[in-house]
C-alpha cells in the first residue's frame, strides 16, 4: 500500500507499508485489544470473521488488481492525497 501526499509547497509525502503486514489477523487482534470503542466507534461493530473476510478481500485486491486507489482526495487549497494498493 502507498500513500502520497502533495502539498500546494510542492513538498511530497511518500510513504509504502506492506500490505500483507497491515491487513493481517495479528493487527486485528491488538486493535481490538488496545482501541477503546471511544476512540473508533466503528470498530466494534463488524465481527472478527467479518472484518478477516474484509481483509481477505482487500489482499487479494491487491494482488488482482495492483494501483487501484483506495482514496483519492483533492482539497480547495490544492494539497492532494492518494492511497493505493
Amino acid at each position: 500500500m502507498k500513500i502520497i501526499v502533495k502539498t500546494k509547497e510542492k513538498k511530497k509525502i511518500r510513504l509504502w507499508f506492506p500490505t500483507r503486514l497491515l491487513f493481517s489477523k495479528t493487527i486485528v487482534r491488538i486493535t481490538k485489544k488496545y482501541v477503546k470503542p471511544e476512540m473508533i466507534p466503528l470498530n466494534h461493530l463488524a465481527s472478527e470473521e467479518e472484518v478477516y473476510v474484509a481483509l481477505k478481500a482487500l489482499r487479494n485486491m491487491k494482488r488482482d488488481h495492483p494501483g487501484t486507489p483506495l482514496v483519492e482526495a483533492k482539497s480547495a487549497e490544492g494539497d492532494y492525497v492518494l492511497v493505493s494498493m
